[in-house]
């Protein structure tokens, strides 16, 4: 939180805690009339298009732990609360229902993750097996933060909690898994501590969602209900009013047909639902902390329907304290969310039964509003969206037009992101790209659309779609031994969820044997055993792009979870699960030649393989980098090594440093590149990696180069043997040869993190997005690089004026660098002279200053100061490269020291009467380029920079 921010809010805090007092000064926003709403005759729609009245259920029994439930009596109307500032973490308390909800104003879900669900998940199960179950990666703190970044102050983190429970039939109660206890925390956490609203729930819960209502499931009901919310309760007795409890997720009828399942309930279900949530309410108000006493409680109807009949039969629990009535809007439905002939995907327009999508919802919202003032308590859309039916422009006047109504009627919305993008199914509701932190190409303009309705103008990061190599039959290393299930020589389309029969399976399914699915998607396949549907999942982890690993080890995992035999099965299927789907081949494969899909999972060669040192007899080295023990270690950023490979196969056997055991955002980011593109993206967490190249039944001649991403004070890495079936030779050098010298600009700080309020990580560093690795390229010229984020040429950044004399360029200059990891314990690049005498470089580029900048603040001894050390520098430059030419740079980061850089090299020139160093300004980067991570440039500024840079040395050097 900024400062500034924060004291603004102390002036807020006395009030807000002790009780919103309503003297505290009220911050006002823009207010406008809302037109006259009429009814319309459109048929309100949950999720099916009709509905019919279900089949008589079993008497409910009353609830046996909860006292009486009685409607409230119906609140008087008052002004509406005007937004305020919400205090930080743990400060936020004394506020009503209506309090919180005017603080709140728009969500996300963290959906089809938490509350994943599956056969292969069980009670012992790890959380991380359950959370990706259904193909989406753990949520981090910096997912969190990403989502609060694009605006959302609300998020909602649905939850699945049976199958991490079972009966203790000896003290009579359920115990729920503590790993599954801690995980949920840590989410929370994430989320909580960014001082977002955050919404848990229980979701997916076969005891809440049974086949039917009765009395037997209502008694294991309300014990689930009763245990799952008093352990959650205990958990965060001590969270403040940021933290809401959601009851349940659209609680129904499974087993009565889709139209009872998803209608509107009758008498007896919205009886039963009221019995429960009065149950969660006890358990929740009954724990004793002060803060669950005051908690904010989210209670749906019948399946979270927003139909007016239902919300109307919700009975609010006497002295339930903050509650607010949970409802779930996909809508208008068939705009939305169907994909039949009924189906119409434009906004505005009309369904196939004649629903005007406007006129529903105008309905709709003063109906929720209605229901609202009736029972006295606010109304919360838990989840909304509109699928991605690659209709971007109708859904950003959807979003723009729904939440418009949603904010006249004072209602807060949480949309659903599920991660799935476009995919010709209803189920497309994918927001953010979880693996970079990114929005997807067609879902960015319509959170931009849903937060300019709340008056933030934001500018989102938007998803690249990575590029991957056509399949190619001869990238897949079928050999004499795999025995063929299936094969498609052009591959068969599978739809989301869809799947193929395989015939003679029944032989391979067996210890002596793995299956191989080999098939192209986003998101991970899955098999399927029929005799029932049981999906068995694989477990391997690093994998070739294009094959799946199956292991008997997977089949029985799966068998007894699900109390099956194998001998009973009938069938057998590979199946898509979230995305589409290309499968190309099912292959058994003897489990005797095991070895991860794809990978090379040992270091010693095979038969055929030979091992070769990269010396500089076998590689061209890029930048500075030192053999030690027969490895070629590499520290700065850039530096690598290029060669040729004349052969079948190859690999390389990458080293990491001491730092591999530590912190993972120390950990080196390293490339490997064949023929120019990027084929391997590693960041080194182990001592010792084998990356794969390339493998061919031809004999192949490709150029590889491996280069170093990230920068050398956090962590270096080597390159120990190059693994090949064939002859390796050293690419030839290029004709120039470039030395640039500068700090994190040159590094590429953060540049894979369009997000100006992350901070630093190897992981998101990558030297060849930056301006420096460019102009390299624009000039067809060699390179190496002499840069450390946070360096200058008198201080290091500082954030509090104060000189930071350690982090200084020139101090490793004539190093081989500086780094605190050190090599397998064995040394550090700052104990190993740099040998200038290797290959003088034609033209040095320095880039120094934006740190220095943080010590000058414009002060003139100070400036001075910069001078006269930058000169000093110059000289040391000079001294070891006596033929350069020198071109000094700033101003990427700010233009400052610009006129102190000309002034450098005026004086450095006079002194010295050395008229071969130059000076030159970039431009400043520009907000409408975006910042990445700390405010640093973005590729998009970098491009710019390099363009810039390229002409000024042409001028210089001529072409």
């Amino acid at each position: 939180m900024k400062i500034k921010t924060y004291c603004i809010l102390l002036l807020f805090c006395i009030g807000l805690l002790a009780g919103c007092n309503k003297t505290v000064p009220e911050v006002s926003e823009p207010t406008g009339t809302a037109a006259p709403i009429e009814e319309t005759n459109a048929p309100e729609v949950t999720k099916v298009p009709e509905v019919t009245k279900a089949p008589e259920a079993t008497k409910v029994p009353e609830v046996t732990k909860a006292s009486e439930v009685t409607e409230a009596p119906k609140a008087t109307a008052t002004p509406e609360p005007t937004k305020r500032p919400v205090p930080p973490m743990g400060e936020l308390t004394g506020c009503s229902a209506e309090e919180l909800t005017k603080m709140m104003t728009i969500g996300w879900n963290l959906g089809n993750t938490l509350e994943s669900t599956g056969d292969q998940v069980t009670f012992d199960s790890e959380p991380k097996k359950a959370v990706t179950a259904w193909g989406n990666e753990e949520p981090t703190k910096e997912l969190f933060e990403a989502v609060k970044a694009a605006g959302f102050d609300t998020v909602r983190i649905p939850i699945t909690w049976y199958q991490h429970m079972k009966y203790d039939s000896e003290e009579g109660h359920y115990v729920i898994n503590e790993k599954w206890l801690e995980y949920v925390k840590n989410t929370v956490d994430y989320a909580y501590e960014l001082d977002l609203f955050v919404m848990i729930n229980v979701h997916h819960e076969d005891w809440v969602n049974a086949p039917k209502f009765t009395e037997e499931s209502y008694a294991t009901a309300e014990q689930m209900m009763t245990e799952i919310w008093t352990t959650a309760a205990d958990m965060f007795e001590d969270y403040d009013q940021h933290l809401i409890f959601e009851s349940m997720n659209e609680p129904r009828q499974t087993g009565l047909g889709s139209t009872v399942e998803w209608g509107t309930g009758d008498d007896n279900s919205r009886k039963y639902i009221n019995n429960l949530n009065q149950v969660m309410v006890n358990a929740v108000r009954g724990q004793g902390s002060a803060a669950n006493k005051e908690r904010l409680i989210m209670l749906p109807g019948y399946a979270a329907s927003n139909n007016t009949d239902t919300l109307n039969a919700i009975v609010i629990p006497e002295n339930g304290g903050n509650i607010a009535i949970s409802v779930h809007a996909y809508y208008p439905y068939f705009f939305a969310a169907d994909t039949s002939d009924k189906a119409n995907h434009e906004f505005p327009g009309k369904s196939g039964y004649g629903e005007d999508y406007e006129a529903a919802i105008n309905s709709m919202f003063p109906k929720l509003k209605a229901v609202s003032e009736r029972k006295g308590v606010p109304v919360i859309m838990g989840e909304c969206g509109a699928s991605d039916f690659n209709n971007t422009d109708s859904r950003v006047r959807w979003a723009t037009f729904f939440l418009t109504k949603a904010k006249e009627a004072g209602i807060v919305c949480a949309f659903w992101d599920n991660q799935a993008i476009y995919n010709g199914t209803g189920e497309a509701y994918g927001l953010l790209c979880r693996s970079d932190y990114t929005w997807f190409e067609n879902s960015a303009p319509v959170v931009e659309a849903i937060m300019k309705v709340y008056g933030r103008e934001i500018e989102l990061p938007v998803h690249v779609t990575a590029v991957q190599k056509a399949f190619d039959w001869s990238d897949i290393p079928v050999t004499k031994d795999w025995v063929e299930i299936y094969r498609s020589e052009q591959g068969e389309e599978l739809a989301a969820w869809g799947n193929t029969w395989l015939e003679n399976w029944q032989p391979y399914i067996a210890p002596e044997y793995d299956i191989i699915l080999i098939y192209q998607s986003d998101s991970e396949p899955y098999m399927v055993l029929q005799g029932g549907w049981h999906k068995v999942y694989s477990e391997e982890g690093e994998k070739h792009p294009y094959m799946r690993r199956f292991t008997f080890h997977d089949v029985t995992e799966t068998m007894t979870a699900e109390g099956v035999k194998l001998e009973d099965m009938t069938g057998y299927f590979a199946s898509a699960s979230q995305s589409t789907m290309k499968l190309y081949g099912v292959y058994a494969v003897p489990a005797a030649l095991r070895a991860d899909a794809g990978d090379i999972a040992a270091n010693e060669p095979e038969k055929g393989e030979a091992a070769v040192i990269p010396t500089e007899e076998n590689v061209r080295v890029i930048g500075r980098t030192y053999m030690q023990k027969d490895t070629l270690w590499m520290a700065l950023s850039g530096s690598g090594a290029e060669f040729s490979v004349t052969g079948t196969k190859a690999s390389v056997i990458m080293k990491a440093d001491s730092s591999a055991r530590g912190d993972e955002s120390n950990h080196t980011r390293v490339a490997v590149y064949l023929d120019g593109i990027r084929v391997a993206d590693k960041m080194l967490s182990k001592a010792e990696t084998t990356i794969p190249v390339f493998e061919s039944e031809e004999e192949e001649t490709h150029t590889v180069r491996v280069i170093k991403l990230s920068e050398s004070a956090m962590s270096t890495c080597g390159i120990s043997e190059i693994i090949v079936n064939g002859q390796v030779s050293p690419t030839e050098p290029k004709e120039k040869l470039i030395e640039f010298v500068g700090d994190s600009i040159t590094c590429g700080y953060g540049v894979d993190d369009e997000d100006r309020d992350h901070h630093f990580a190897t992981g998101t560093e990558d030297v060849t997005k930056a301006y420096a690795y460019k102009t390299a390229e624009n000039l067809g010229a060699d390179y190496s690089m002499v840069s450390f984020s946070g360096y200058g040429i008198v201080s290091g950044f500082t954030g509090n004026g104060e000189k930071s004399g350690e982090q200084l360029v020139p101090m490793y200059y004539e190093k081989l660098g500086f780094s605190y990891g050190t090599y397998l314990g064995d040394g550090s690049p700052q104990a190993v002279d740099w040998e200038f005498s290797k290959r003088q470089p034609d033209l040095i580029v320095i880039n120094l200053g934006t740190n220095d900048n943080s010590y000058v603040q414009g002060k003139a001894d100070r400036k001075e100061e910069y001078i006269n050390g930058y000169v000093e520098f110059l000289k040391t430059v000079r001294k070891c490269n006596p033929n350069a030419t020198i071109l000094c740079t700033l101003g990427i980061m700010g233009t400052d020291l610009c006129p102190a850089v000309e002034e450098t090299v005026a004086r450095y020139q006079n002194e010295t009467g050395d008229k071969n160093v130059y000076s030159m300004r970039f431009a400043a980067q520009l907000p409408s380029d975006g910042y990445a991570a700390d405010w640093h440039p973005t590729e998009a500024t970098h491009e710019k920079a390099a363009t810039k840079l390229t002409a000024e040395i042409k001028k210089i050097m001529g072409n």
